[in-house]
C-alpha cells in the first residue's frame, strides 16, 4: 500500500491493485513461530487485551484498488477513504521479534501525518496492527500514543471535566 500510494502522488502511475497474502504452506516456519512464543497457545488473537498471548495464523487475501482521486471522482467510483500519506518501518531495534521499539513507532506515524501534510490532531478513527503479545502491542499503542496526546488537554471520565 505504502508503494502504490507513493508512486500514485509523485505521478509515477493513476491506479494500482494492491494484493495481499498470508498462507502457512511451510510447517517449519509455523514451529518456527511457535518456538518463539509468538503464536497463541490457546489458538485465538487477543489483540491490545489483558489475555493476549499471541497471533493466531490463517491462509487469507485481500485486494484493494488504490486510485488518483480526481480520477475516482471522474470515473464515479465509490470511495471507501483518502489516503494523503503513509510511512513504514521495520520496528526499530526492539529486544525481539515481538517487542517493536516505541520511538520507531512513534516516528513512523509521524512520518505518515508529514508525508500526508496533516495534524494528528484532527484525526478521530486510529487502527493499529497489533502483535498479540503483552509486549509488543503496549509498545504500538505507546508509540501512536506519543504522537496523537501532544496538545491534548487531560479531562475526566467520559470527557467531563468533573
Amino acid at each position: 500500500m505504502h508503494l502504490a500510494t507513493s508512486a500514485i502522488q509523485l505521478g509515477e502511475i493513476g491506479q494500482a491493485l494492491v494484493l495481499g497474502t498470508s498462507t502457512t504452506v511451510d510447517p517449519i516456519h509455523t514451529l518456527s513461530l511457535s518456538k518463539l512464543g509468538i503464536l497463541s497457545p490457546t489458538g485465538s488473537s487477543r489483540p491490545f487485551g489483558a489475555a493476549a498471548d499471541g497471533y493466531t495464523r490463517a491462509e487469507r487475501w485481500a485486494a484493494v484498488l488504490v486510485k488518483r482521486l480526481d480520477l475516482a471522482l471522474r470515473d464515479g467510483e465509490h470511495i471507501h477513504s483518502v489516503v494523503t500519506g503513509s510511512a513504514t518501518n521495520a520496528n526499530g531495534k526492539g529486544r525481539s521479534l515481538t517487542t517493536p521499539e516505541v520511538e520507531a513507532q512513534e516516528m513512523t506515524v509521524r512520518a505518515a501525518y508529514t508525508r500526508g501534510n496533516r495534524n494528528p490532531a484532527d484525526t478521530f478513527y486510529v487502527e493499529l496492527h497489533a502483535t498479540g503479545t503483552l509486549v509488543g502491542d503496549p509498545v504500538k499503542v505507546n508509540g501512536a500514543g506519543k504522537v496523537f496526546s501532544e496538545g491534548v488537554i487531560p479531562r475526566g471520565p467520559w470527557g467531563s471535566d468533573r
